[in-house]
């Protein structure tokens, strides 16, 4: 699993795609981003529960339901409430059609959230390219982690640039 290494605190509102996935506790246990009004972008491994064998099928039943979590968008501390955070419930989940939960191929999911996100300077949707990237450029990391990817100590959105993240 991916982590941020050598991560730093990131300022507040310079990831403002960046959504958390909580239980309905206030626990964190994933991370997104808002993509267009209602759409939040995420692993598909985060929204099904932990499969017992390494041949593994994934059924309807192992799926989170929608009302087992919620989306918290602006956020900056962890496990405090910020003033600019918003809680939204979720519509509906999908999961890739080909992700494969034994080697994690294809793993993307979209939730669909009930209602969009009041947007503003701490909640926006993520910056897509315009196109595909020129032939012979080096893509660079540029990661932001809301939740398990960071140190457990951390209580800030931890940001790495270059070559922070493994």
């Amino acid at each position: 699993m991916a982590r941020i290494f050598n991560g730093h605190p990131a300022q507040k509102g310079t990831t403002p795609w960046i959504a958390m996935l909580s239980h309905l506790n206030g626990q964190p246990f994933c991370g997104g981003s808002l993509l267009g009004s209602k759409w939040i972008v995420t692993a598909a491994h985060c929204l099904h529960q932990l499969l017992d064998s390494e041949e593994a099928t994934l059924h309807g039943l192992d799926l989170l339901s929608p009302s087992a979590f919620k989306i918290i968008m602006g956020k900056h501390w962890r496990y405090r409430s910020d003033e600019n955070e918003q809680s939204l419930n979720v519509k509906q989940i999908f999961l890739h059609p080909l992700y494969n939960p034994n080697t994690f191929e294809n793993d993307m999911a979209l939730v669909e959230l009930l209602k969009s996100p009041v947007l503003n300077d701490f909640v926006m949707p993520i910056c897509l390219p315009q196109g595909p990237s020129q032939e012979g450029t080096t893509p660079t990391c540029d990661s932001t982690s809301a939740e398990h990817l960071v140190p457990p100590q951390s209580l800030l959105l931890q940001h790495c640039s270059g070559s922070g993240a493994n």
